[in-house]
């Protein structure tokens, strides 16, 4: 027997250990007793009043369970044991089974309401005499009926046969469910009643045992309330403003239609829960926010009594604001593949192109909630009438959601540079003052990206070429990207040179690399006879030509032809250093790197991409293990030459640096950031830097210019300077009751705190930024009594928070002691006793040695001895 065998016979068993059964009845009633971790031989100890069933597998040679039946008529409590030997080690388990009689019986269910055409399950359970609960009912016959609750009335339920229900699709997890539908087709019925909801109502589910041997009734009923499917809309979890008004809408859910309901309607009622925090219209279901906090609005059929369907509203603070942009086609659809961008870096947008512009609002705390605009807040978006293009409102009729409120077509018209102003003005409470949240969002209105060719649709080539490209607010080649469909056939290099490799045609691609939309492309044919030598090539009525000298005899050149291709596309400028990393590695690497060529290198083109990871990088806390950006690369590399050297570099480089990392088959560039106080005393302050940035991490392999690269968002955190990272804590008294704190990195900081009448927190030194910031906060308590408070620092953007208990401690007046003590009056005379000694030393003896002696006494002496 193997150890995983063993193993696994050691952890056999069965599912029960002790059953409750019914004695025989009209039909004998069945128990399937399950058993895990081994084959098993069965027997019990009284045959006469159980029976055993072993099943089989699919072999009929292993039997993991079986099926107990009780045979005998009732003739007082009984008992036996089952015993499950395991086939193979003779372990055995056992399990009792008790036959006792039926002392009464219970109607089990799920919920009192019930849907129209939705089924419920309703199960009868049974319990003797002492209570305990019988294991099953399989095969005892049971007699159902409903009853409308108003008598004369319609039924409001009809019974589904076990056969039609959807318990025949349970897979066996229903139990027995063969016998009981084979009760139902003899014209009895079993444990199990299946209904379905037909009418609004409420209707009544009697139950009654059906056995010959019980002259007397045992019985039991429930009554279901039949209500219409209804959904709420805006659904549960709302978020809203104070002061904010929000219609619900019930919609009756029919199947996979939704009937919008009218209101006000004689059959719903609309209620709250707490009247403090929201006012409900009763009829027509138009909420208002009167304070901060959480309620449930609710919705009452007044047909069948009672809430059927509610929904959670939250009224809270904002904490930011964004814009939000997806570029729209021609004809007003969202292209395939378009994501929101939101307003964390400039737009770069394409003239003569329609764009969806979206308001969105967050929450405060750490989980920020997307809030739901109304027709009462004060939001809007703003150009101060931009020339170079136009805002339109979106139409009520174009959205099924509240998006048409917040939102509006941005449609460019001309080149050019603008900003973008969104506001929210809101209020904490009703008589308190406005607070406004603002953000500026600069927008580029950039050409199409096209190629200057004579035929745009297609280019024959036999040689190297470049390709010339304009739009796209480009300043040079690297802004950029390049792709080609068969590198096989076609390469393109970073700066858009196409070299051909056979005979074949591929679609050479060029995507700004501000804006992945912003894209054209060219056919290019290689014609079957190839020239290696570059001549010119006329673009545009113009001649152009790379001149690229012969290497001297025995050296070898890189030519830069090497491609590139990027897994994500950079939304942020590159910077304009590629010639100086091919010039770096073209002299540091020589000829020979791991024993081949640096021609060897040119003869293997390496397709390398690298993987951003998923959501925001930050510096605090700090990441020990920092952040990886996987790094691939593509099929095109020959994997029987010896590993490809590869360098990492980030951008902007005073946020971090970075480091290959490798391990087994995978391979990353590391991104390691500086933390908050390590920027402030390095960088120092960053004119013009936004409010995000992206980091972009670059990966390139060694003697080749092949690179690849990937950007993630970064946002800055902060650090609390002079206090232990585990352990913020200040101690203040009332000689010393005020101390500063200094923040440093992200000082885009919440402060908050209970005791703000007798503590205050005053900026006394600031400098604002978003990495390499410095603010200097003075604490200063003015209570007359003892205070302890916590002041919790939090950022937002990245969802860290610090927090700062202070305690304030009124210490007592020192009194000067009425009677010396003895140590005291002894500590006086001996100091008296030096001075006297001192003066007599000096004034009469007057000898070298008494100066001796003063200073070997002296250096006995306390350092500051006073009475």
């Amino acid at each position: 027997m193997s150890n995983a065998v063993a193993f696994a016979h050691l952890h056999s068993g069965l599912a029960e250990v002790n059953i409750l059964l019914p004695p025989k009845m009209t039909h004998p009633v069945a128990y399937t007793l399950q058993g895990h971790g081994a084959c098993f031989n069965w027997s019990c100890d009284n045959p006469d009043i159980l029976s055993i069933v072993p099943t089989f597998d699919s072999s009929n040679e292993c039997s993991t369970s079986s099926q107990l039946k009780s045979i005998a008529p009732f003739s007082g409590r009984k008992e036996t044991v089952v015993y499950a030997t395991d086939a193979d080690t003779g372990r055995v388990h056992r399990c009792k089974v008790y036959i006792d009689d039926i002392a009464r019986i219970e109607l089990f269910h799920t919920s009192a309401k019930l849907d129209i055409d939705e089924f419920a399950t309703l199960r009868v359970g049974a319990f003797d005499r002492q209570e305990n609960m019988f294991s099953s009912l399989v095969g005892v016959q049971f007699k159902w009926q409903l009853i409308p609750e108003t008598e004369g009335s319609i039924h409001h339920l009809v019974h589904v046969p076990l056969e039609f229900s959807p318990l025949t699709n349970c897979g066996g997890l229903c139990g027995d469910i063969d016998v009981r539908i084979k009760l139902e087709e003899a014209g009895v019925f079993s444990d199990l009643y299946v209904v379905k909801g037909t009418e609004i109502g409420h209707e009544r589910v009697a139950v009654e045992l059906d056995e010959p041997m019980y002259n007397y009734q045992m019985a039991d009923s429930f009554v279901f309330h039949v209500a219409e499917s209804v959904s709420l809309n805006p659904s549960s979890q709302v978020f809203i403003l104070v002061g904010a008004d929000v219609q619900y809408f019930p919609e009756i859910e029919r199947g996979s239609i939704s009937v919008p309901v009218n209101l006000p309607s004689p059959h719903y009622q609309w209620a709250v829960s707490n009247a403090t925090v929201c006012w409900v219209d009763t009829a027509l279901g138009r909420v208002h926010a009167l304070n901060l906090g959480v309620t449930t609005i609710g919705l009452a059929d007044t047909r069948v009594g009672g809430i059927i369907q509610s929904a959670t509203l939250h009224v809270v603070l904002p904490d930011s604001l964004y814009i939000f942009i997806l570029p729209l086609s021609l004809s007003g659809d969202i292209p395939e593949g378009a994501t929101p961008v939101p307003s964390v870096s400039p737009w770069y947008v394409v003239v003569g192109r329609p764009y969806l512009l979206v308001m969105k609002v967050f929450s405060r705390g750490h989980e920020a909630e997307e809030m739901y605009i109304t027709e009462s807040d004060n939001i809007s978006l703003h150009d101060n009438h931009s020339e170079f293009w136009n805002l339109y409102p979106l139409s009520e009729n174009s959205s099924s959601t509240n998006w048409w409120l917040n939102s509006k077509i941005l449609k460019t018209k001309a080149p050019g540079f603008g900003e973008l102003t969104a506001t929210l003005s809101y209020t904490s409470g009703v008589h308190e003052a406005k607070e406004v949240l603002k953000v500026v969002q600069q927008v580029m209105v950039c050409e199409q990206v096209k190629f200057v060719t004579e035929n745009r649709s297609r280019i024959t080539i036999s040689q190297e070429v470049e390709l010339k490209v304009t739009g796209g607010c480009a300043v040079s080649s690297s802004n950029y990207k390049w792709f080609s469909t068969d590198m096989s056939i076609v390469s393109v290099s970073p700066n858009g040179i196409v070299q051909p490799k056979q005979p074949g045609k591929a679609v050479i691609t060029v995507v700004s690399i501000y804006d992945t939309f912003n894209n054209d492309e060219v056919e290019i044919e290689v014609a079957s006879s190839l020239n290696l030598r570059p001549s010119p090539l006329v673009v545009d009525g113009h001649s152009h030509s790379h001149s690229h000298p012969h290497p001297a005899e025995g050296t070898c050149k890189n030519n830069e032809t090497s491609t590139i291709k990027h897994e994500t596309i950079l939304t942020s400028k590159v910077p304009n250093t590629w010639h100086e990393l091919a010039k770096k590695n073209h002299l540091s690497h020589g000829y020979k790197r791991h024993g081949s060529t640096l021609a060897a290198l040119q003869e293997h083109r390496y397709n390398i991409s690298v993987s951003a990871p998923s959501g925001i990088l930050t510096n605090a806390p700090f990441l020990t293990e920092g952040y990886s950006f996987p790094v691939t690369f593509g099929d095109s590399i020959d994997h029987g030459h010896a590993p490809i050297q590869y360098d990492c570099k980030v951008e902007p480089a005073f946020l971090g640096y970075t480091n290959p990392w490798r391990a087994d088959n995978h391979k990353s560039c590391l991104f390691f950031p500086y933390s908050p106080d390590h920027l402030e005393r390095s960088v120092g302050h960053l004119d013009g830097i936004s409010q995000n940035i992206s980091v972009t991490i670059t990966a390139c392999v060694h003697g080749a210019l092949s690179c690849g690269s990937a950007f993630s968002l970064f946002v800055g955190g902060f650090a609390i300077l002079g206090m232990n990272h585990n352990l913020l804590h200040l101690d203040l008294t009332r000689d010393h009751d005020k101390s500063i704190i200094t923040l440093v990195g992200n000082t885009d900081v919440t402060i908050q705190w209970k005791s703000q009448s007798v503590l205050h927190i005053t900026p006394i030194f600031t400098r604002k930024d978003v990495v390499a910031g410095r603010v200097e906060y003075e604490i200063k308590a003015l209570s007359s009594e003892s205070l302890k408070d916590k002041v919790i620092f939090s950022l937002g953007a990245n969802g860290q928070t610090a927090e700062i208990d202070v305690n304030f401690e009124l210490q007592k007046p020192m009194q000067l002691p009425t009677q010396l003590t003895a140590y005291e009056k002894l500590y006086m005379i001996f100091v008296v006793c030096v001075l006297v000694s001192v003066v007599r030393l000096f004034y009469v003896e007057k000898q070298p040695r008494a100066t001796t002696t003063i200073v070997q006494r002296s250096e006995y002496l306390p350092p500051q001895a006073t009475v």
